[in-house]
């Protein structure tokens, strides 16, 4: 995990995930359109919570190819054997290619994070991330009316 002093405020932490294909990734160079949608959660019942927004950032991307969406669970550090077993799960649980590509799951020190990124693993977290990393807006929650009208408000979606 990157240690504090290498970590600039206001920009999303380098980590390294892997999505749901099996494929290494670096976050957040692999978000790479201009704006990025990117829920983050901590609990597989979140998953409901995340669908929501999966559901706006649908009609956003429908109209704009400027913006992406990405899931990111967020998840302790584990030993090769139980990452595989948890991908390989949630792989079964997600048929589509497409969704699978956008899923990136984190194994990291996950006390770290939370005290990065200021979060709490009861909440997910929907973050506007550029493709520089810089994290441009940061939605705390479900998507709610009124979270909803703060992202499109902001965006012009």
């Amino acid at each position: 995990f990157p240690s504090h002093d290498k970590f600039q405020k206001g920009f999303f932490p380098q980590l390294i995930g892997i999505d749901l294909e099996g494929n290494k990734r670096q976050i957040p160079q692999a978000f790479d359109n201009k704006i990025n949608l990117v829920a983050v959660a901590f609990k597989r019942e979140q998953q409901q919570n995340v669908d929501g927004w999966i559901k706006v950032a649908d009609e956003i991307m429908a109209k704009n190819e400027e913006v992406s969406f990405y899931e990111l669970p967020v998840i302790y550090e584990l030993g090769a054997v139980s990452r595989s077993f948890i991908n390989n799960g949630m792989r079964r649980g997600v048929p589509d290619a497409k969704a699978r590509k956008r899923t990136i799951t984190v194994y990291t020190n996950r006390d770290e994070f939370f005290k990065m990124m200021k979060m709490s693993e009861d909440k997910i977290y929907l973050l506007v991330i550029s493709n520089q990393g810089k994290i441009m807006q940061r939605i705390e929650g479900d998507a709610t009316k009124r979270n909803i009208s703060a992202l499109k408000k902001k965006w012009y979606f």
